[in-house]
């Protein structure tokens, strides 16, 4: 991945969470102020209905979105060379961050500090108003990030699972059992080449067959499956998807084929 798409990347999932915090930033003020105050809090006087530092937050994320938007829209010109005419309300911080999820690309291809002053921006902005949004404890288990592609990206949510429920990702709405979400995270996150451990791991998500240490190293000693080099600490290393393909179909797959 290049510099400007890591950076495109960067400021797009930042503001995927200011469009999904920004709103529930303010109901844990109200409900700080309601039972009795921010902490440390002496003054005699009567409370804002929200407390000023989540205001100030709020504010200079809006503020921030408003700027970077205007950028986009000064600085980015159609084939004619005219700049570009597009509405959005700039009083709506949601519709400014969604605005700019579209040029993402385009803010990450600024020169290299507007590019990375823009996201710091956002993922300040993101991390401030997803701390504020916070309240009651989640229900359910965390299992991962959602891996699901969501434009050119994947989608990265805290996806949970509650007994007896469809587990669904809150922020592109992917459903699916735990078993398929177990894997499809899995096989997102895990390396091509993995140690016995995650090798045993893979395969009885993906397969629901049950390996042993020694049932490897024996298929790996009389051929079946292929060794695949040694990580840094000795320790050997196998290609999870060959190997998975092999407990499939009972043959080892010929190499480019995985």
């Amino acid at each position: 991945m290049s510099d400007a798409q890591d950076t495109a990347s960067r400021i797009r999932l930042a503001l995927y969470d200011i469009a999904e915090h920004f709103v529930g930033s303010l109901p844990l003020g109200v409900k700080a102020v309601n039972s009795g105050g921010m902490p440390g809090a002496a003054s005699k006087e009567a409370p804002l209905p929200v407390p000023a530092r989540v205001l100030d937050q709020r504010i200079e994320c809006h503020r921030d979105l408003h700027f970077w938007a205007g950028f986009i829209m000064g600085t980015v010109t159609d084939i004619r060379g005219q700049h570009i005419k597009v509405y959005v309300d700039a009083l709506d911080p949601i519709a400014l961050a969604r605005f700019l999820i579209v040029w993402a690309d385009q803010l990450a291809k600024l020169e290299p500090d507007d590019a990375n002053n823009c996201a710091d921006d956002m993922s300040k902005h993101a991390a401030n108003l997803k701390g504020l949004a916070v309240g009651d404890k989640p229900e359910g288990v965390v299992i991962g990030r959602c891996p699901v592609v969501v434009d050119v990206d994947p989608c990265g949510a805290t996806v949970r699972a509650i007994p007896g429920e469809q587990v669904t990702c809150p922020r592109c709405g992917t459903s699916g059992d735990v078993g398929w979400w177990q894997s499809v995270i899995l096989a997102s996150a895990a390396p091509p080449l993995v140690t016995a451990g995650d090798l045993i791991s893979i395969v009885a998500l993906e397969t629901r067959t049950v390996l042993t240490h020694e049932q490897i190293r024996q298929w790996a000693t009389r051929g079946k499956i292929e060794r695949a080099g040694a990580d840094v600490k000795g320790r050997t290393l196998y290609d999870h998807q060959r190997v998975v393909d092999f407990v499939t179909s009972g043959k080892w797959p010929e190499e480019g084929v995985a």
